[in-house]
């Protein structure tokens, strides 16, 4: 399943002080020996290595500093201050990973048999993904194991399941929950930097997640309320959590709202309305699936399209690619280009 989401700082040093340790030295007689360090019962050091007071009429010179020799009004920008791009200014990345991971820190939530695997993950902060009308406050999840796989599919490849849920990133294509933040940016495509997608290599990032799927409508869209195709399903144990901590850095929020509900996370395409006297009441829209054919209504349609130019969200009457690997050895660098 893919999931498209789709400071240095410098400092001059002001030296502004007399340096009177440059006096003109006088390699005179004797007895223009003076004590060393101008201190009463100091000794007394040969004539010439002493320094020679200057006559009170004598003015010292001052050493010219930078300030003196290059005015303010004709400085060129300093390091970090030059011209800034408009595309820069538009997007966000992470700098530094904690120096402790608040994520991978509870060995409960590990299943058995990918323990292993979490061992030199990237340290993530945590992040809290909630849901659309709850409080700032983790929403509930039904979350599945690892292992249970060899009870809910016995057959399943077990390479091929162990691939995906451990690939971190190859190109621009990602596993949220195991690549580290420092890969990617976050690129805002609207002025109040409420709209963001996701980039990895310059390029979208694409993202690919393991999950359990519940609800499937990805060849047409859902028969009820908004119209639009999408899937929905269960996160392993501690994948999701790392998940939601990729997700609230690189997107610098600590709560986030996710497409949540019943304990399972849906990924989506953008969605339209569909108004009641449109649809026959003779021929009432079939239930749609993976297997279904194509829709039996003709609706009125009224599009939900993003307000920007840039297209970051499919419509719902595109077509949504699905690859049966249950036969095959799916490669992860090679199948993926």
């Amino acid at each position: 399943m893919l999931f498209i989401y789709a400071f240095v700082r410098i400092g001059a040093v002001d030296a502004t002080g007399d340096d009177i340790s440059h006096a003109p030295v006088d390699n005179g007689s004797a007895s223009s020996a003076i004590p060393y360090g101008g201190a009463t019962g100091s000794a007394v050091v040969p004539a010439s290595y002493t320094v020679a007071p200057a006559p009170p009429s004598t003015l010292v010179a001052k050493r010219p500093t930078f300030r003196d020799v290059v005015p303010v009004a004709r400085t060129t920008p300093m390091l970090g201050t030059g011209a800034t791009l408009l595309e820069d200014t538009m997007k966000y990345t992470v700098r530094v990973l904690p120096k402790k991971c608040e994520v991978t820190k509870k060995p409960d939530l590990q299943d058995s048999l990918l323990a292993d695997t979490y061992v030199g993950l990237p340290n993530l902060n945590h992040g809290i993904l909630r849901t659309w009308n709850s409080a700032n406050v983790s929403a509930p999840m039904e979350l599945v194991n690892f292992y249970q796989w060899s009870e809910q599919c016995p057959t399943l490849d077990y390479g091929n399941a162990m691939n995906a849920i451990t690939f971190q990133r190859y190109n621009n294509f990602i596993n949220p929950s195991r690549v580290s933040p420092l890969d990617v940016n976050t690129l805002y495509t609207s002025d109040d930097r409420k709209r963001a997608i996701l980039q990895c290599n310059y390029n979208t990032a694409i993202c690919l997640t393991p999950i359990l799927s519940r609800d499937s409508c990805i060849l047409e869209p859902s028969p009820q309320g908004l119209r639009n195709k999408y899937l929905s399903g269960h996160f392993h144990h501690q994948e999701w959590e790392r998940f939601a901590g990729f997700a609230c850095m690189v997107f610098d929020h600590k709560v986030m709202v996710a497409q949540i509900r019943d304990g399972v996370m849906s990924f989506g395409t953008m969605g339209y309305k569909v108004d009641r006297d449109s649809v026959s009441p003779k021929k009432p829209p079939r239930n749609p699936g993976i297997l279904s054919g194509p829709s039996e209504y003709n609706a009125k349609k009224r599009v939900f399209k993003s307000g920007t130019g840039f297209k970051s969200v499919l419509d719902a009457n595109e077509t949504i690619p699905v690859y049966d690997c249950r036969d095959y050895a799916f490669d992860f660098r090679g199948d993926l280009d």
